[in-house]
């Protein structure tokens, strides 16, 4: 489909809402795991003491292969 009239383009505003939206939303997202990995973290030092000495590096590989 070709784009021939500019009411067939979407408003500049609508784009930056979207946009707008998709980073809060990847924000939300990054904080509520972070916060499931810290409870995990802690639940896993409360096992034993032996396990508050382990070092245990905690990263998220995105889709990206970006590290985190």
């Amino acid at each position: 489909m070709i784009l021939n009239t500019t009411t067939d383009l979407l408003r500049k505003q609508t784009v930056i809402e979207r946009i707008d939206f998709e980073i809060n939303r990847d924000v939300n997202q990054k904080k509520v795991f972070d916060g499931y990995t810290k409870e995990w973290w802690d639940d896993y030092k409360a096992i034993r003491d032996s396990h508050r000495k382990r070092v245990i590096p905690i990263f998220v590989e995105t889709d990206d292969r970006d590290f985190m």
